[in-house]
């Protein structure tokens, strides 16, 4: 291959998925307060590491918002 082959298709370095993203988005549908921080956390360091995975977080902050809420109601009533 000559060298203009190879800078053809250069290579993509794949960023990894934050940690606390998937285990925040998990929790969210179980623990709620744990999925809420959990995520809370992981879009601060999204936004510092440039990782991947701030649509899991934001999805398990408001899903666990959610069932927090509604918990809430349920017991009030």
């Amino acid at each position: 291959m000559t060298q203009a082959q190879y800078d053809a298709h250069p290579a993509q370095t794949q960023q990894k998925y934050n940690t606390l993203a998937i285990v925040g988005f998990v929790l969210s549908f179980f623990v709620s307060l744990a999925g809420v921080i959990c995520c809370a956390i992981a879009l601060s360091q999204i936004s510092k590491r440039g990782e991947r995975g701030r649509g899991l977080a934001v999805a398990g902050l408001v899903i666990g918002l959610i069932s927090m809420v509604l918990g809430i109601l349920v017991l009030t009533r």
